[in-house]
């Protein structure tokens, strides 16, 4: 199965997570880790900056696994490269998808490389060779 089956649905998942970190509900205490984790940095719930931030986790957690599957460990050279690229692909991903720009390959291709420029290299050099 190849890493682009997977992240989509991956990247949609971040997504639904992060759109549920708007709703604030102060009387039920979170489940969501990556909220947990924004929290503890000092990111209020419900605010755009959470938004942002589980997203941001999400996409990191996600370049971790990834890498970590390829064999590269975090705290190696090569190891962070991938989680940074990783991370930084996932991340421009969702924030594509969320500003709508998915209504043709060219426009998301676009769009994830603006936002990701070192990282949509990266992945396509590999897609080629």
């Amino acid at each position: 199965m190849s890493l682009a089956k997977i992240s989509i649905p991956l990247v949609f998942a971040v997504f639904a997570l992060a759109s549920c970190a708007q709703e604030k509900q102060e009387s039920f205490p979170t489940t969501n880790p990556f909220q947990k984790k924004c929290e503890a940095q000092g990111v209020a719930a419900g605010s755009d900056a959470m938004v942002t931030c589980i997203r941001h986790e999400g996409a990191l957690s996600m370049g971790t696994e990834t890498c970590s599957r390829k064999g590269m460990k975090a705290g190696t050279p090569k190891g962070d490269a991938c989680i940074k690229n990783e991370s930084d692909y996932v991340e421009a991903e969702s924030a594509c998808q969320a500003a709508g720009r998915v209504s043709s390959q060219a426009d998301y291709d676009a769009c994830v490389s603006e936002r990701a420029p070192a990282a949509y290299a990266a992945k396509e050099g590999k897609r080629k060779s």
